[in-house]
């Protein structure tokens, strides 16, 4: 006894491959009830498998019973041997048509140019994670914005808080800039929900949620608060004349002070204005001033 089984495998192989190369790497499986190689697959139409020269094309197909071996023993070698022939690279799944058990349904083998494989295996969990990402939210009893709202904003940054820990104890885990793409409302919600399953696999069960709007506001406040720093220390350099080794250097007086602290808290609350501008910062459809796109 074995069991019902299903496939059907393209395969694009390499111009250079002839049709002797495809019946080597097929042996085993045509032997197994005498098939042969078909010119294309216009007269497959249950089991057995073609390739077309003027393509390129391989098809596999299996429309019987088989073994219950055949999957390990059979149907992976022969893919794998057409892998070795193959231009890119493709998935082969047989399904078993006995079972409605989803673990063990489907018996996937990918194969293909090696140097592809990954970028391929990829693109097939990108595919699988976007199936499923519209159901990904924050937990009941987190705080803060929605993942929609999120969606909408330049920047976004996600805390974990300890139950315990009032918010003085909450530390961001996951920052996200986007600051500079031109990145569509779709992708944006995409990468809000990838974000927000991040934040839960750190927090697991034990830590609380809070997402708010903001990360690159961060990294900018630093830099602005630098600048200010810098342009202090060049004021302090021209009241020592360290330019001249200090042959016109003076004694600081009183108006010094007092125009160095009114241009510092100037500029300190234009920061400070700036700084909740760009955390709160909605997407713009047309940016006032160009921005470089960063990574």
């Amino acid at each position: 006894m074995g069991f019902n089984a299903y496939a059907r495998v393209d395969a694009i192989l390499r111009p250079e491959i002839t049709r002797n190369q495809v019946e080597d790497a097929c042996r085993d499986f045509l032997e197994w009830r005498g098939y042969e190689l078909l010119d294309d697959d216009s007269s497959l139409h249950e089991t057995g498998v073609a390739y077309d020269v003027s393509t390129q094309c391989f098809t596999l197909q299996i429309t019987s019973e088989c073994p219950h071996c055949f999957a390990t023993d059979t149907f992976q070698p022969l893919v794998l041997a057409v892998g070795e022939l193959a231009a890119e690279p493709f998935a082969a799944t047989l399904v078993d048509e006995d079972t409605s058990n989803e673990d063990s349904r489907e018996f996937v083998v990918i194969a293909g140019p090696s140097d592809q494989i990954g970028e391929f295996q990829f693109r097939r969990a990108r595919c699988a994670i976007e199936e499923q990402l519209r159901h990904v939210d924050f937990p009941p009893g987190s705080k803060g914005h929605s993942v929609a709202d999120l969606a909408t904003r330049e920047c976004m940054t996600i805390t974990t808080i300890a139950p315990s820990a009032g918010s003085d104890g909450a530390v961001a885990r996951v920052a996200v800039d986007l600051t500079g793409l031109e990145l569509d409302a779709s992708r944006r919600e995409r990468i809000a929900r990838l974000a927000t399953a991040l934040a839960r696999e750190i927090a697991g069960d034990e830590l609380l949620l809070e997402a708010r709007p903001g990360a690159g506001a961060a990294d900018w406040v630093l830099e602005r608060t630098a600048g200010l720093a810098s342009q202090l220390d060049a004021r302090n350099a021209l009241i020592k004349d360290e330019a001249n080794d200090g042959r016109n250097a003076r004694v600081p007086n009183a108006d010094d002070y007092n125009h160095a602290f009114s241009e510092t808290v100037s500029e300190v609350i234009a920061i400070e204005r700036e700084a909740l501008a760009r955390v709160h910062a909605a997407i713009s459809d047309e940016p006032e001033t160009p921005v470089i796109p960063r990574g």
